[in-house]
């Protein structure tokens, strides 16, 4: 679904701070 990839970018997003 569409809001599990969300979350995956959100992820790397995080990772990436």
């Amino acid at each position: 679904m569409v809001e599990k990839r969300f979350h995956n970018w959100l992820e790397l997003l995080e990772a990436g701070l």
